[in-house]
């Protein structure tokens, strides 16, 4: 990745939060949950996850209030509430620590579409310290 790559992403990161994220570390099989619309997958380089405690309450949310909490880009929302919510897990890999970044997701804007945001996101920065995503049920988990 090139310095002006970095940055950009950096960039993206910082905003998207209402405040500026917080460091946290990730300990060795500590898991994190991913929301995309049913049929999807995450992306091989998505940043952003929840914890398990973030994920159950969005699966309690009808896809609308979802979509409004996570921020969601238009697409992604209008996705969510045509075909629903897939949970997906990663969890570090044996004997890793990761550094995480906390913040609560910004409110957004995108032509007439808004969000309001309020979702707690913890961002990954280095997804090989990662395995790979899981489909999961957010309640299976303790």
């Amino acid at each position: 990745m090139t310095l002006a790559e970095a940055q950009q992403y950096a960039a993206s990161y910082i905003e998207s939060g209402s405040s500026l994220p917080q460091i946290g570390t990730a300990l060795p099989g500590s898991t994190l949950i991913k929301v995309v619309p049913t049929g999807e997958v995450p992306s091989d380089n998505t940043g952003y996850w929840m914890s398990i405690k973030q994920a159950r309450a969005i699966a309690t949310m009808s896809p609308e209030q979802a979509g409004q909490v996570l921020g969601l880009p238009a697409d992604k929302s209008a996705l969510i509430q045509s075909q629903g919510m897939s949970f997906y897990a990663i969890t570090t890999k044996s004997g890793q620590t990761a550094d995480v970044f906390v913040s609560n997701v910004a409110s957004t804007s995108q032509g007439s579409f808004a969000t309001s945001g309020g979702a707690q996101q913890v961002i990954v920065s280095n997804r090989s310290q990662w395995t790979d995503p899981t489909a999961i049920n957010p309640f299976d988990f303790h």
